[in-house]
């Protein structure tokens, strides 16, 4: 009689929670459990070794800086037991075969009742990793474990967007847009370059099927995400257009220009809804409110304006900046509006009244960029002083400042 490991008895539970969990086609039973067990540690079968692939993903797993130790040991198991289960497949195929010896199953009956203690451990510890939502990656508690991987983009980089599913990374540059595939970002980008001059803005669909980009040559075109080939192209503006943005339904496109009017497109036809006109200066910045009722626009007049997306009506003029506003972003809960000027101020507007809410300063130079945290307790600014800031929305109190 074959004795059992525990080394091989556990490694045979790590195999079978990967048929459990991420083979849906494979529903092995607890008495096949205790067979492979038994199959494993059997010495007429070859050692089982990882392959290359399984133990690079684990060492990738192991070091990324982004995941706690837990999460990342057992993103480390996960990445084994995928690997795992293709190379015992042929050992599970042999299961159904009347082979194993009679005290290989008084064997595999002891081990029964220990088998599927540790399965239904293992299943419920995998379950709760990996069905239940994961804490957003960047937060203010883990800020300071970012680290850089990679320096992306080829010419001036105007505007970075990730796709919805976060697979792939759009750069707007002055050479056109790169797309990188972000679980690969050694391999080569695709370049989209029908635009004339640089892209300034681009911005996903809310489905990630389409990617919408402002160019320097006036115009806006929408690309097929998965082929990069050209669907549309919209004409109208007679300026750069600086910002592009979907309504969160996918059916409407805002862009703001230096001409300096919002409009308003239909994503299917290509027509021309509205222009919205009210700033008397380049529009920076345009962004949907949640309910998609509502569109801001920030601009170089030193204002920021309310729009009513299906009439055009003007509902709100926010003034107190004193240079130009280069982001505006709303709130999660539709609430706010925060505003990033070159005045080196980020100001947080409440969006019914018009009231300034806070005023936050600490930049040295112009902020150019603004955004919030998606729980909408933190505001991130970004400015040409080369940092990051996040503000206590609630507060104005500075949390952090990353350096780089």
């Amino acid at each position: 009689m074959h004795s059992l490991s525990i080394k091989h008895a556990n490694l045979a539970l790590l195999i079978i929670s990967t048929l459990l969990v991420g083979c849906n086609a494979v529903q092995p039973t607890v008495q096949n459990a205790a067979a492979l067990a038994i199959a494993v540690s059997d010495t007429s079968h070859a050692p089982l070794s990882l392959p290359p692939t399984a133990q690079r993903v684990a060492a990738q797993a192991t070091n990324t800086p982004f995941l706690p130790p837990e999460q990342a040991a057992q993103a480390t198991a996960n990445a084994i037991f995928t690997q795992t289960a293709q190379v015992i497949a042929p050992t599970q195929t042999a299961l159904a075969l009347p082979t194993v010896r009679a005290a290989e199953q008084a064997t595999a009956t002891a081990y029964q009742a220990t088998l599927e203690a540790q399965l239904t451990a293992i299943f419920q510890t995998a379950t709760a990793t990996f069905l239940t939502p994961p804490p957003p990656i960047i937060s203010a508690s883990n800020v300071d474990r970012l680290r850089e991987l990679r320096r992306l983009g080829r010419g001036a980089v105007n505007q970075l967007a990730y796709a919805p599913d976060g697979k792939t990374l759009a750069v707007a540059s002055s050479i056109g847009i790169w797309l990188y595939k972000t679980q690969n970002l050694e391999h080569e980008p695709q370049l989209l370059a029908s635009h004339t001059k640089p892209v300034r803005s681009v911005a996903w669909s809310p489905d990630g099927r389409i990617l919408a980009s402002g160019s320097g040559d006036g115009t806006l075109r929408l690309w097929d995400a998965q082929t990069g080939q050209p669907l549309q192209t919209f004409t109208g503006h007679t300026g750069w257009v600086f910002s592009v943005a979907w309504s969160p339904d996918g059916r409407t496109l805002a862009s703001g220009s230096e001409d300096p009017i919002l409009r308003l497109w239909d994503t299917q036809t290509g027509r021309l809804l509205r222009a919205l006109e009210g700033h008397t200066d380049t529009v920076h910045s345009v962004v949907w409110s949640p309910n998609e009722r509502v569109v801001a626009s920030g601009s170089a007049d030193y204002t920021i304006r309310l729009w009513d997306a299906q009439t055009g009506q003007l509902l709100r003029t926010f003034e107190g900046h004193s240079d130009w506003v280069r982001s505006v972003a709303w709130s999660p809960d539709g609430r706010v509006v925060a505003s990033a000027s070159d005045d080196r101020t980020i100001r947080l507007w409440d969006a019914q009244t018009g009231q300034l809410l806070h005023t936050f300063r600490g930049h040295t130079d112009i902020v150019r960029s603004v955004a919030w945290s998606p729980d909408g307790r933190v505001v991130a600014s970004g400015s040409y002083d080369k940092t990051v800031r996040l503000w206590d929305a609630q507060t104005g109190q500075l949390l952090r400042t990353l350096e780089g």
